[in-house]
């Protein structure tokens, strides 16, 4: 079975995105301590704040041009000549909208959306907007391209740039949240042009010239990518709803506090990211559906293993960890960071299985599921923020990604016909197959 579908690539190629990801989860963490640490409590609510502005307007306008790009890529129907002019007119035109309407949301409904937070850093804010468009829907191409050496080697410019200057702007000159914002902006600028640089190296190195943008190309895309964006714009919205009304329901103290929580639970995230990445253009690639229903299975055990032995670990040294890393000011975070926990672990194989979806086409699944998670999300935080602040916003959190999860394996179970069980119980096959990916890595490392 391991010949045909491929299993020993599919599980390289995941072990070369967890041991990238282990570096990203390390230069993310080391960002947050210093952001922590040099801006306090309620500075550090209000960078959370500034950046929920230009991440929701990069989401909102995206429209899944970037993963219907991986899915067309991957199914051999669009090559880079056609895709990096489309993505770029594209990005080109969703910035111009996307600042447009957050420069006016800041002007005109400043105190109601955004009460205690300074324009100026709101502003600031803004520049990542074009920023992040254009090199994400470039970057997808390699995903698309199952080139994830390069994929995941672009993933951690923004990170280290990003490290290196907030320890320069915000630990050492102390430019507060302006000097932090800015970091940002650079570090994923930088990641932009080299994002650039590695696709013009690769069109010219195969030979392939860039065709004239054309609206049935781009209606394609669009037709399938808005499924999918409408699904990614409410994972969205249910990922960071609780930050939004915590700094409604309570004060900037707590969201600080919370969002230290987050950044460390969905640090846990990372390795079913790593995993998922290669699965939604693997399944997109293959026919046969006995392959689909052989390898998905697979990852999500992989996937969930990994979160839950993690999230043990996380779980018992939650207070310890929060206090080295941050600080005893951010102790109260503690609880926040435990409650969040299950839920984490459950989402972690929500991701796996949302892109097997996706790859076979169903978008539309995913939207369905998620807006449910979200409304469920919605209500237990005006439930519970009131009473238990930001406790409540991190249960609230893990029951609507805990019922996102269930419902996604429903879903899948009833679409592959593959019992529930198989996505969570090793089997000897496993043990077999990573025995042979690690000998195959060694072998590679040794050349």
């Amino acid at each position: 079975m391991a010949s045909p579908l491929g299993l020993h690539k599919l599980a390289r190629d995941s072990i070369y995105n967890i041991g990238r990801q282990i570096w990203s989860i390390g230069l993310g963490l080391l960002t947050s301590i210093v952001l922590a640490r040099g801006l306090g409590t309620d500075d550090r609510g209000i960078y959370a704040v500034v950046l929920l502005l230009p991440t929701l307007l990069v989401t909102f306008l995206n429209g899944g041009i970037g993963a219907a790009s991986v899915y067309f890529i991957a199914r051999g129907e669009r090559d880079l000549g056609r895709s990096i002019p489309e993505n770029l007119l594209f990005s080109v035109v969703s910035s111009l909208i996307g600042i447009g309407i957050g420069a006016g949301a800041v002007y005109f409904a400043h105190d109601t959306l955004f009460p205690g937070i300074p324009v100026p850093h709101l502003l600031l804010g803004l520049l990542l907007v074009p920023i992040m468009l254009s090199r994400d829907n470039l970057q997808v191409i390699f995903q698309g391209l199952q080139d994830f050496r390069t994929y995941n080697f672009i993933g951690l410019i923004p990170q280290l740039v990003t490290l290196i200057l907030t320890l320069i702007l915000v630990w050492f000159l102390h430019t507060g949240v302006n000097g932090a914002v800015f970091a940002l902006v650079f570090g994923n600028f930088a990641s932009l042009i080299m994002t650039a640089v590695l696709l013009r190296i690769r069109s010219l190195k195969i030979g392939i010239g860039f065709t004239q943008p054309s609206w049935r190309s781009i209606k394609q895309l669009l037709t399938y990518g808005l499924l999918i964006h409408l699904s990614n714009i409410i994972v969205f919205f249910n990922y960071r709803v609780d930050i939004f009304l915590l700094n409604i329901l309570s004060n900037k103290t707590s969201v600080g506090l919370y969002d230290v929580a987050v950044t460390l639970a969905e640090r846990l995230w990372i390795l079913s990211s790593a995993i998922s990445i290669v699965i939604y253009p693997r399944i997109a690639s293959l026919t046969d559906e006995t392959q689909k229903r052989q390898i998905t299975p697979i990852v999500a055990r992989y996937a969930f293993w990994f979160i839950m032995i993690a999230a043990a670990v996380v779980y018992g040294i939650a207070e310890w960890l929060i206090v080295l890393l941050y600080g005893s000011n951010f102790r109260t975070a503690t609880w926040a960071l435990r409650m969040l926990i299950p839920g984490i672990v459950m989402d972690g194989v929500s991701k796996v299985l949302a892109n097997d979806i996706a790859g076979r086409g169903k978008p539309e699944i995913n939207m369905l599921v998620a807006l449910t998670a979200s409304i469920i999300n919605v209500i237990a935080n005006l439930i519970l923020v009131p009473q238990l602040n930001l406790v409540g916003s991190a249960i609230a959190s893990s029951i609507s990604y805990s019922v996102l999860a269930l419902m996604l394996i429903f879903t899948f179970c009833r679409l592959s016909g593959t019992a529930w069980w198989r996505l969570f119980v090793m089997t000897g096959e496993d043990v077999r197959l990573w025995r042979g990916a690690f000998a195959a890595l060694r072998q590679r490392l040794s050349r």
